[in-house]
């Protein structure tokens, strides 16, 4: 992760859009006024200095007088907005891999440090957000437009009234709870000890209708590739380069990959968590990462990809695979078949 934290330019081309065709205001003089660089937002998947969205956001919130401009602008969502995110977002299985998935990504949008999870519990998932570094809290119009825009893709994705049970806000009543009641068409919690968005497990779990997992692992293969560009040097990636040499010898535990990279474990920790991941989440996003290309491409038997990928013996992969996608092996290599054959038919 970059010393200073960016934000996708497709940001600033939502915001511009909003203050133009919502407000009616031009977008130009606020963006320069911000010290943003307009011409990246013309530039899919290009970056721009946090700060300056940062001072975008609070010069917009003046000019429309609307401290709710973050609800708006994250409700203009499009299945374009986030690069390749968006796409690989709309072709998950179904919306709890999709919201699984930018679990992992997140960082596409903003690379400020942040702890997305799923929790389950009961017939219940909750998608918690905390801003974990105290040198980058919580921005109010910038957190309204992420989890509005995070429902935004769930109802195109999804079906287009999906909503969540409860919406928990961990920061004190703020006057505008009729707007986010109106946009979320759910219970809001104010002063709730987890930022959350809190989703009935059954409606997260049905099948998508544009899943396709040959597009889901491709966006997924370009992701990967984009966050490693955004922090070369970054130690994480270099963990994740020697998993990827590792796990067929059944040896990449994290002393060795710290013996490997010359560092205690101790240290690895620390880096590593400061660049908000740890190694058990490296380790298990390469797993799943190569486990699906591999599948799809059924090259090798299943109980080979096992073995490359570390395990000791076929049903422990199994069993992590369908935790992974929610399918068996077999049944996601069936899927893929399928879809490929769909693909060619259409060509």
């Amino acid at each position: 992760m970059s010393e200073q934290p960016t934000t996708l330019s497709d940001v600033i081309r939502l915001i511009s859009e909003v203050l133009q065709e919502h407000y009616g205001l031009d977008p130009e003089p606020l963006i320069e006024a911000a010290g943003v660089d307009g011409s990246r937002a013309e530039v899919s998947g290009s970056r721009v200095q946090r700060a300056a969205v940062m001072r975008l956001w609070e010069i917009a919130a003046a000019a429309t007088d609307d401290p709710s401009i973050g609800l708006v602008v994250g409700a203009k969502v499009r299945p374009t907005t986030f690069y390749a995110l968006s796409l690989a977002f709309m072709t998950c299985d179904n919306l709890e891999a999709s919201l699984g998935l930018l679990c992992r990504y997140f960082r596409v949008i903003v690379t400020v440090p942040l702890r997305l999870d799923l929790k389950q519990q009961g017939d219940e998932i909750a998608l918690e957000i905390e801003y974990i570094d105290p040198r980058y809290p919580l921005p109010p119009l910038a957190f309204d437009s992420f989890i509005a825009s995070i429902i935004g893709l769930c109802r195109h994705a999804g079906k287009a009234g999906i909503s969540p049970r409860e919406v928990h806000l961990a920061f004190p009543d703020n006057g505008r709870g009729d707007d986010y009641r109106a946009l979320f068409n759910a219970t809001i919690l104010f002063d709730a000890e987890q930022n959350a968005l809190v989703f009935d497990r059954e409606e997260l779990e049905e099948p998508l209708e544009g899943r396709s997992a040959d597009l889901t692992g491709l966006a997924d293969r370009v992701l990967s590739e984009y966050i490693d560009a955004l922090s070369p040097a970054a130690v994480s990636t270099a963990v994740r380069k020697l998993l990827l040499q590792m796990l067929p010898t059944g040896n990449a535990s994290q002393d060795e990959i710290s013996r490997r990279m010359n560092m205690s474990r101790s240290t690895l920790q620390r880096r590593l968590q400061a660049e908000n991941t740890n190694y058990r989440d490296l380790l298990e996003d390469t797993r799943r990462t190569l486990a699906m290309q591999y599948v799809r491409d059924n090259k090798h038997p299943l109980s080979y990809v096992a073995f490359l990928l570390g395990f000791s013996d076929q049903s422990n992969f199994s069993r992590a695979f369908r935790r992974w996608t929610g399918l068996s092996p077999k049944r996601y290599q069936e899927q893929s078949a399928a879809g490929a054959v769909r693909q060619a038919a259409d060509a």
